[in-house]
């Protein structure tokens, strides 16, 4: 007997606010909970920034984020669309410039029963068109179309957050909006990397794929250069 499916929500907004208010409206997608949806939160969370923390330990800048945020998941499967509405408006309004490609770029939130992503991602205009909405919400939050998002979710009777960012650093703008400070993420943090090393007396760099710094690593002198690069 195949379980219940559970209900997936997906409401997005242009990242730059139009000119025009009546171009500023929430796209949504109302789709059954889909396994391909599920694989793609379960790769951005392979990805994710520093470590998961307790969600009662993030204090946005803005407090009442939270309190939207609790009111759109708790009231699931019941839409808070005003909340949502809220919560993307000032989402957006701490990204900065360069991050609000006109008609590129969007901000969104993904509901489901037990985890809630708010995101910021690319968007090809021709998706609008697309009746498929599990293929065009799949396309949407793919990692090489996020820019950045957080990860809320139920885990053991606990509630916990987790972020992606593309570049693997904090952006300005979105450690503001969750009230974290970018420079305590360490260089621990950035998880499997590309170091590429040239040394002086080789012709030719040498690159090691998926690698993981250690703090000795990281604080000894280096007699050759390296460049390090995030793999994504």
């Amino acid at each position: 007997m195949k379980s219940k499916k559970t209900k997936l929500y997906f409401w997005e907004k242009w990242a730059l606010k139009p000119e025009d208010e009546r171009d500023d409206k929430i796209s949504f997608y109302e789709v059954d909970d889909d396994s391909t949806i599920r694989e793609v939160i379960r790769d951005l969370e392979y990805r994710i920034i520093g470590k998961k923390l307790l969600f009662s330990d993030v204090h946005p800048d803005i407090p009442i984020v939270k309190e939207w945020i609790d009111s759109i998941r708790e009231n699931y499967p019941e839409r808070s669309d005003k909340d949502v509405k809220a919560l993307l408006d000032t989402f957006r309004g701490f990204l900065y410039p360069r991050s609000k490609e006109k008609y590129r770029l969007i901000v969104g939130i993904l509901l489901l029963n037990d985890v809630m992503l708010i995101v910021h991602c690319k968007k090809d205009p021709s998706l609008a068109e697309l009746e498929d909405k599990i293929y065009s919400v799949k396309v949407i939050l793919h990692p090489k179309n996020v820019l950045r998002a957080a990860i809320i979710r139920n885990e053991d009777g606990k509630t916990t957050f987790s972020a992606f960012e593309h570049s693997r650093k904090w952006s300005k703008g979105h450690a503001d909006f969750w009230g974290i400070e970018p420079e305590d993420v360490s260089w621990e943090a950035l998880g499997n990397i590309s170091l590429t090393v040239e040394l002086n007396r080789f012709p030719y760099p040498i690159q090691f794929m998926r690698v993981r710094l250690s703090n000795p690593f990281l604080h000894q002198p280096f007699p050759f250069d390296i460049r390090i690069t995030p793999v994504i």
